[in-house]
């Protein structure tokens, strides 16, 4: 039985066009409209590659997860033009092209030529096409041939979360009306989508009419909120759905990359059936940077990460994403994720933890095989235009937490302790007196137990914390401090002997130390994770500079605000100390009530 796999893709959309490193290489060519698609238009005598991220077929991995056998290549052209069939695999750490065919096409009337590749054991296959006249590409697509009697029934619902996003989901559910819905394809009779409205600022009628579009008004319950009502109306629809796709409203969507994701549904083998599907996240600054598709925690409970920093502009990178990589507690994001439904049914729903780890955890319950395929993706914009105190400092921290108790991924260290220490410490060493402050609350309301977040009081929360967020201001008006704000706030020398230890036992000018003997000359500081101790050594004052957004604040040494910090961290120190065991307990002992359908439909209110 053959399907197609995947289409061939244009840079169709206005800012996709300096990006066409990621559809074609070679010919520029010209792309234009025709029927509601771009085609391409090249000259005489030119030549144009197909071998990257998203005209390339993970050859490798269809064949790993599903029956697949041919896979053949159909082009829409007209004009003359020699295509030739390559396959590409890394030796050494270094790209090998391989011919695999060839065939001289003339067409002097628009239709669709078929090539089959032959049987080969390539990672990666494509296209190539040199032109002996002016030719018109208007599409095409790959076929991959697959043994019928496996092919599955597969009902797939999309669900969105958004607050107060509603450009960006709007235009995104009319994208996928156009490119999906609105075909005449299979995907069109068995897609739904279903958008949950944490914000309450959209109505039905701001969407598509169509009654595969569901709209439904929510509490502001955060994402996991969200998703968890996204996914009892996933299980509520008919016909129901055999698998939820999570996804961020605040993203670039690439239709095609859902298409994929349903036809490796319908094809994938039985030992794989319970795998989540995730799609990478690219930047969407920077739309050819890879900023991750598998997510991974450290011994030390960062998230970061599983693999580098991929540009996929180039072969070799796209070569490398496609392998396999595995280590323990690996998890996928919800800015694209793909879950079966009987996994959810198995496992429960997420935990309520309003923002930041409930995609995390849900990984660490199920410990699903990850997916991933080069072209399944979105553009998200990257963290460092996103970061904000009172969610990554205090919901990133207390979450962890939650989650290292629920499900014991770090166990073999304090991971409550050796962060709360870590976070507190170092932001109170960048007089980051805010950040301190509410790494406190987290640690605090962390160790009220379970009942807390049984209570919908997130929005609350985020709304209390956001108090304590730094006002950043252009780097432009920080002149009168007479520094270069604009060098690289992350470089560091090495520390010496002396300095070193003043630094310590003084706890950075806090602590017997006269304020006047500091240097008031300030420096620059990351406003982030990231910590210069040699450079903010002994100073006084601060600027805390992003240098992507071009903005930053100042902080000063405040002595009474360090003592009142410092009185408090120990208290909460030794609270935790007596009772850690039985806090963690409480965590374990509630999971399951915490991630049922019961619990969810009482705090949901529906």
């Amino acid at each position: 039985m053959k399907q197609i796999i995947q289409h061939i893709l244009f840079p169709d959309d206005e800012s996709l066009v300096n990006y066409r490193d990621l559809f074609y290489h070679g010919a520029q060519g010209i792309l234009t409209e025709a029927s509601e698609k771009g085609h391409l238009c090249l000259s005489k005598y030119e030549n144009i590659e197909f071998c990257t991220y998203f005209n390339g077929v993970s050859y490798k991995k269809w064949r790993k997860y599903t029956d697949i056998g041919t896979i053949t290549l159909c082009l829409d052209l007209r004009g003359e033009c020699e295509i030739t069939l390559c396959g590409y695999s890394l030796v050494d750490d270094i790209p090998e092209r391989r011919m695999l065919a060839k065939k001289r096409v003339t067409a002097n009337e628009r239709g669709l030529i078929c090539i089959e590749f032959p049987t080969n054991e390539e990672h990666m296959l494509a296209f190539e096409i040199k032109t002996f006249s002016e030719i018109e590409i208007f599409g095409g697509y790959y076929e991959g041939e697959f043994p019928e009697e496996n092919v599955r029934e597969v009902e797939l619902a999309i669900s969105t979360t958004t607050c107060w996003k509603e450009e960006y989901i709007t235009k995104n559910v009319q994208r996928l009306k156009k490119r999906l819905l609105d075909l005449d394809e299979d995907i069109s009779r068995h897609l739904r989508i279903h958008i949950v409205d944490n914000g309450r600022t959209l109505n039905r009628e701001d969407f598509p009419d169509d009654s595969r579009i569901y709209y439904h008004p929510n509490k502001n319950v955060g994402g996991a909120g969200g998703y968890a009502r996204g996914m009892i109306e996933c299980q509520q629809q008919e016909p129901k759905a055999s698998h939820v796709l999570l996804m961020d409203d605040d993203v670039m969507i690439l239709p095609d990359s859902i298409f994929r994701t349903y036809v490796l549904l319908k094809n994938i083998k039985g030992e794989y059936e319970n795998s989540f599907i995730g799609g990478a996240m690219l930047m969407l600054e920077e739309k050819n940077i890879q900023h991750e598709d598998i997510g991974t925690i450290t011994a030390r409970g960062l998230f970061n990460p599983l693999k580098p920093r991929w540009n996929h502009f180039w072969l070799r990178d796209n070569l490398l994403n496609e392998y396999d990589y595995r280590r323990e507690n690996m998890y996928q994001a919800w800015w694209y994720c793909c879950i079966p439904m009987k996994i959810i049914e198995k496992n429960g729903l997420p935990l309520p933890l309003f923002v930041r780890g409930d995609d995390a955890e849900y990984s660490f319950r199920c410990k699903p095989n990850i997916i991933t395929m080069n072209g399944i993706c979105v553009w998200h914009m990257g963290f460092y235009s996103k970061y904000n105190v009172a969610m990554d400092i205090y919901q990133g921290g207390r979450n962890l937490w939650i989650v290292e108790s629920t499900t014991g991924i770090v166990s073999e260290k304090d991971i409550v302790r050796e962060s709360v220490k870590r976070n507190y410490r170092e932001n109170l060493l960048k007089h980051n007196y805010n950040s301190a402050e509410l790494t406190l609350r987290a640690f605090e309301d962390y160790m009220r137990g379970p009942k807390f977040i049984m209570q919908n009081q997130g929005e609350a929360i985020v709304k209390e914390n956001g108090k304590l967020n730094y006002k950043f201001r252009p780097l432009e008006e920080f002149r009168e401090y007479k520094i270069d704000v604009w060098a690289d706030p992350y470089y560091d020398s090495k520390r010496g002997f002396v300095k070193k230890w003043l630094y310590r036992i003084t706890y950075n000018g806090h602590r017997f130390w006269p304020e006047r003997f500091l240097d008031k000359t300030p420096v620059t500081i990351p406003f982030d994770w990231g910590y210069t101790p040699s450079k903010m050594a002994m100073k006084k004052t601060y600027i805390a500079v992003n240098s992507r957004q071009k903005t930053g604040y100042v902080s000063e040494l405040d002595k009474q605000r360090f003592k009142e910090l410092q009185k408090r961290y120990y208290k909460d120190i030794a609270y935790y100390e007596r009772n850690k065991a039985a806090i963690k307990e409480s965590y374990k002992k509630a999971r399951k009530i915490l991630t049922s359908e019961r619990f969810w439909r009482k705090y949901l209110e529906i």
